[in-house]
């Protein structure tokens, strides 16, 4: 998929590829984020009522010598508490953050093509320039973060090379879905079609050329593939070996907790990590991103 692009994404040593599992998964307990105290501090620019970006305090200490910086795009959720999540997880760099509303092809209307996300790149890079009095800053390296039906931008994104090329991780926090078809066996699968840019993503990371968690519930779904059975899809796809748990360690799967971990397939910089728990879990995961990114920093 990739044949004569250079991967810019961070590498691991030979060790780490073989020892994926020394990442340890957060645990998840219910978070009454209203209760919360607001954690972030910098500037919030909204392009739109939908679209909005945070440069926390201290994001021109993450401009390098090349004058290069790092954007993290994240979809779907409440903008403001994406931003909490961002600051919680003490990145500094800056988040360009989307809720255009609910449905995954809502989100995959967000990228017709390559277009949109080359102006929105531009949009935030003239931002950056003109918040820092540096007119040579580019921005070189992505992340990319969803929750539910945020996946369908992810999706469209990690279809193209150069995109992927430059996108150091992806977390999916709950938030891989695919419609339900039949192997040659007769057996429910995701689409394959849906799936590949996912699959093709993890493999990168099975190589230790990216980094990607996977986060999931146990919640099924009749209509379409949950997130628990696109996550099977990954494991099977990379050859994968899932352990599962019956209690800890690692702490995240004692049984008192509200969502413990119940299985994980780790390898390199992929990440399957499967929770159970009460139907609330989908929105726990959602508050839990900064822990699972906190995980792999």
């Amino acid at each position: 998929m990739l044949a004569g692009l250079s991967l810019t994404g961070t590498c691991l040593s030979q060790s780490e590829k073989d020892a994926g599992d020394a990442v340890t998964p957060p645990p998840i307990n219910w978070r009454d984020i209203g209760s919360l105290p607001r954690l972030a501090h910098g500037q919030r620019i909204d392009y739109s009522t939908s679209v909005a970006l945070f440069l926390p305090e201290g994001w021109r200490d993450t401009i390098t010598s090349d004058n290069t910086v790092k954007l993290t795009f994240h979809y779907h959720g409440a903008i403001w508490y994406a931003i909490e999540e961002h600051t919680r997880r003490a990145a500094k760099n800056p988040i360009l953050c989307f809720y255009p509303g609910e449905g995954s092809s809502t989100y995959e209307r967000l990228y017709p093509s390559h277009a949109p996300f080359d102006e929105q790149v531009s949009s935030v890079t003239a931002t950056l320039r003109a918040n820092s009095s540096n007119n040579n800053i580019t921005i070189d390296r992505y992340e990319l973060e969803s929750f539910s039906a945020g996946y369908g931008a992810v999706r469209v994104l990690l279809g193209y090379d150069d995109i992927v090329d430059r996108t150091e991780s992806v977390v999916l926090a709950d938030s891989l879905y695919a419609s339900a078809t039949t192997d040659s066996l007769g057996m429910r699968v995701p689409d394959s079609k849906q799936m590949k840019p996912f699959i093709d993503f993890a493999r990168l990371a099975f190589d230790g050329k990216k980094k990607m968690v996977v986060a999931h519930s146990d919640i099924a779904i009749k209509s379409y593939c949950s997130t628990a059975e696109t996550a099977a899809a990954i494991v099977k796809a990379t050859g994968l070996k899932s352990i599962t748990l019956t209690g800890a360690p690692p702490e995240a799967a004692n049984r008192g907790l509200d969502f413990p971990l119940t299985a994980r397939a780790d390898h390199g910089g992929l990440h399957i990590w499967s929770y159970t728990g009460p139907p609330r879990i989908h929105m726990a995961i959602a508050r839990a991103i900064a822990d699972l990114w906190k995980a792999i920093d």
